[in-house]
């Protein structure tokens, strides 16, 4: 679909406005009130316009700025440029560059900490030297790399991601490259890498597919953190409210209540520590040939399997930060394309991850038997 030449995205309304609107409403009745004399102060006299105006006036301006808020940000190609703007439903501000041949779309990994809790965001951003307008920031990484496909391919620009620890450049014009076109393009030949000593990955060829049964990372310090934390909560819950219950029923003695906390301490404990174990990877292969990948996990609930073709192989990096984290690991190899990626071998060394990496790009940019 033909976008122009400029695209938008604008922020506001929506819940934030509905949010904005008791402060408002009450910020105009307490002004109104005021005005008209129906602020009392404590004697039962009128409080003082001077004192109650800009009162109810601070209310109403944080309800308006809710209610009618907005910013966004433009996109221009004809212009070449990025611009972000705020105002209240008008633009009243609004910041410039100019997307000239050394700009490029980044795509970084951040975490966002709140009073009580943490999360992690992709943002997209334009940048131009020191200059940088974000686009937007999706919380998955999916979207995050669709939308910066989106600006780049919009702005004619490439592309650099840093959202796994380490530097993947796509050059304008390349986005849609498979990895085998890539190499073909820069004139690059691989040859078969040798394997490291003591090296766990285990290997075998069947017909022309390589399959590789992988480590998988430890997940005995995770299940027992997770059966902690899960004990003290339910052991808490069990004593305090468990006891409340059982005074009401008129059987509160102090035996029945630690024999109600503590057995339900271990049911809690106990269901948590089967679920996760039920859960965790027992089992990781790794099945590569020239038509592309399949990664299989085997947990108590049977094997997953995906696959992701040659075709849409666009990048195979030796990431130091893996976007899963099953076991909070030491980084992870990830297969990337436009539809899927594939995260895998978090329980291998770098040493490990680097010869299974340059493995992979060999034997799938290997040419067709």
């Amino acid at each position: 679909m033909d976008e122009g030449d400029e695209i938008e995205i604008k922020n506001g309304g929506g819940c934030l406005m509905l949010f904005g609107l008791p402060f408002l409403g009450m910020g105009l009745m307490f002004t109104y009130a005021a005005l008209t004399g129906q602020v009392k102060n404590s004697g039962g006299g009128p409080s003082p316009v001077w004192f109650a105006v800009p009162f109810g006036l601070i209310f109403a301006s944080i309800g308006a700025g809710f209610v009618f808020g907005r910013s966004g940000v433009i996109l221009n190609r004809s212009s070449r440029t990025a611009a972000k703007w705020w105002g209240l439903l008008v633009p009243f501000s609004r910041t410039e560059i100019s997307v000239g041949d050394g700009a490029w779309v980044h795509i970084n990994r951040e975490i966002r900490k709140t009073k009580n809790s943490s999360y992690t965001v992709f943002p997209v951003r334009v940048v131009a030297g020191a200059e940088k307008i974000t686009w937007k920031e999706p919380r998955v990484y999916e979207e995050a790399r669709s939308e910066a496909e989106r600006v780049a391919k919009f702005l004619d620009l490439g592309v650099r991601d840093v959202s796994a620890g380490n530097e993947i450049v796509r050059e304008k014009g390349t986005l849609d490259e498979n990895m085998r076109q890539r190499l073909k393009r820069e004139g690059v030949v691989l040859e078969m890498p040798t394997k490291p000593e003591g090296c766990r990955v285990s290997e075998r060829v069947e017909g022309d597919a390589a399959i590789f049964d992988l480590p998988v990372p430890p997940q005995g310090g995770a299940i027992v953190l997770s059966i902690i934390f899960v004990t003290v909560f339910v052991g808490i819950f069990a004593f305090v409210f468990g006891g409340g219950i059982l005074g009401a029923m008129g059987v509160g003695s102090p035996a029945a209540i630690v024999a109600v906390g503590l057995l339900a301490t271990l049911l809690g404990a106990g269901f948590v520590a089967r679920a996760m174990i039920h859960a965790s990877v027992k089992a990781e292969r790794l099945t590569v040939s020239t038509r592309g990948l399949v990664l299989e996990r085997e947990t108590g609930k049977g094997w997953d399997r995906k696959e992701l073709s040659s075709d849409e192989l666009e990048e195979l990096s030796n990431s130091f930060i893996g976007t899963q984290q099953l076991s909070g690991g030491r980084g992870a190899l990830i297969a990337r394309s436009d539809r899927l990626n594939l995260e895998f071998g978090q329980g291998l060394n770098h040493d490990e991850r680097a010869w299974l990496c340059d493995v992979i790009r060999y034997l799938v940019t290997a040419p067709p038997r």
